[in-house]
């Protein structure tokens, strides 16, 4: 059976790709919804047979109006089944509103990656009512294998905060296990309880540490977790409050706050 969170790949006659689930009971029976929006710009990887997959568009007809030329977008026939993907990647940074150039430069090296793994996306995130004035970049990916260590390292060079701006940066905060294939790399802003996670890498298998993001997301002071930062377990700490669901990206809405 299928669970929300869980990767599936959807798959036409025509092409296929890989993500996330979404159970809504608000969907009809031997239905399945997945919006436009999500191209090749924001959604990617590669399929069984290494070629690059190309957005949502790969599971649509080619079809169109014969008098408008409006292709068929609405509709097509497919099959949902679990991507059996166990290595993910969790990446994230903020961004100064001012530094769109910043953003954009990370955005393309990230884009450019994307092919290299089964499963990936790339989006930006709105930034919470304590950090207005950011804006952020979320990277997920998903591979039938270890993150290679040519992965890793292009990846941890692309989110440090000197990456983008050439300045001076602390370095993270890290944990490695190369034999197990986990790698934590936490670039911290502010100091004592003040502090907050500015960028994130997140590498191992299913599940490793996915909390981290919602701390970033939400700007939690990370002296709040201590050890847990680092820690190899994959769950949360206890006292970590439950992730209150995000409804709307663009204007921060969440659910407590409707």
């Amino acid at each position: 059976s299928l669970v929300s969170g869980q990767l599936v790949r959807v798959a036409s006659r025509r092409g296929e790709v890989t993500v996330p689930l979404l159970a809504d009971d608000r969907v009809g029976v031997a239905q399945a919804d997945l919006a436009m929006h999500w191209g090749s710009e924001f959604l990617g990887g590669r399929d069984a047979q290494g070629a690059a997959r190309g957005g949502v568009n790969a599971l649509t007809t080619g079809a169109f109006c014969g008098d408008s030329k409006q292709p068929e977008l609405k509709h097509a026939a497919v099959s949902v089944k679990p991507a059996l993907l166990p290595w993910r990647v969790v990446a994230a940074r903020w961004f100064d509103d001012d530094d769109a150039a910043g953003m954009q430069a990370l955005r393309e090296r990230l884009q450019t990656a994307m092919p290299t793994f089964n499963h990936a996306m790339c989006v930006p995130v709105a930034a919470p009512s304590n950090q207005r004035g950011r804006v952020g970049l979320r990277f997920e990916a998903a591979s039938a294998q270890p993150v290679s260590p040519e992965q890793l390292a292009m990846l941890i060079d692309a989110l440090s905060p000197a990456a983008a701006t050439r300045r001076p940066a602390s370095a993270p905060a890290r944990y490695d296990d190369v034999r197990r294939h986990r790698t934590r790399r936490l670039w911290i802003d502010g100091e004592g309880e003040h502090a907050v996670l500015r960028a994130l890498l997140v590498v191992g298998p299913e599940g490793e540490g996915a909390w981290l993001f919602e701390v970033w997301r939400g700007a939690e002071p990370v002296a709040l977790f201590g050890r847990a930062l680092l820690s190899p377990a994959a769950a949360a700490p206890t006292h970590l409050a439950p992730v209150n669901p995000q409804v709307c990206n663009c204007f921060d809405i969440s659910r407590s706050r409707i």
